[in-house]
């Protein structure tokens, strides 16, 4: 269910609206890869480290601070979750659902 709200909301690429205007993304891809060589469209590496976004690093970065704040001495998922609830489209899911930050450090206390 949830999975279905993220998809409606941030959407998708639709391969056959885009079929109707004359785009074939197979061929786009291997236009480009054409052009730049194979896997150009993949995602980069990092020598097999998976990069991270700069929303995922603040996120993280909100998670250590909550673990300090919780004066803990690891980043457990709940910090991580706590880091979420922040900022942008995790936090709108989680705010709908009653789950502010507060709230889910109110539950995190708690559990403790």
């Amino acid at each position: 269910m949830l999975r279905r709200e993220i998809v409606a909301r941030v959407g998708g690429i639709d391969r056959d609206a885009l079929a109707t205007i004359g785009i074939d993304l197979d061929r786009v891809r291997e236009r480009v890869e054409e052009s730049f060589g194979a896997g150009a469209l993949d995602p980069p590496s990092c020598e097999g480290r998976i990069p991270f976004t700069a929303k995922a690093k603040k996120a993280l970065e909100l998670a250590l601070r909550e673990a300090v704040h919780l004066e803990r001495r690891g980043i457990g998922t709940e910090h991580i979750l706590l880091g979420l609830a922040h900022d942008g489209l995790a936090a709108e899911f989680l705010a709908e659902r009653g789950l502010t930050p507060a709230r889910i450090r109110d539950l995190v206390r708690a559990a403790a």
